[in-house]
């Protein structure tokens, strides 16, 4: 994997969690404290978050190995369930926006 997959990676689990977490694009700025044109970078991996900003995330029990590596073992059954559904939608999501079919799974 190169950075680039990483960050893209890392993105789509850092809106995953904001999906999970039930907050909207400003509440999720506003808890990690940036500006929407920096969120929108991280989440599409044009920047790679600051563990720093993603603490807000961890004290609410996303960890930093599921955000940054898409490793689920320390989040809670509810939770990972949550994220697995947000992950989901967000990847529909982005196969609407580049015109693919939304899979039916």
């Amino acid at each position: 994997m190169d950075e680039r997959e990483f960050s893209t990676a890392a993105g789509r689990r850092i809106e995953a969690a904001r999906g999970a977490l039930g907050y909207s694009t400003a509440e999720m700025c506003e808890l990690i404290g940036v500006s929407r044109p920096t969120y929108s970078g991280y989440i599409t991996g044009r920047i790679i978050a600051p563990v720093l900003r993603l603490e807000p995330l961890v004290c609410r029990g996303i960890t930093l190995d599921y955000l940054f590596f898409g490793i689920r073992s320390g989040l809670t059954v509810a939770l990972s369930e949550k994220l697995a559904a947000a992950e989901a939608e967000t990847e529909a999501a982005d196969g609407q926006k580049m015109g693919r079919p939304r899979s039916a799974g």
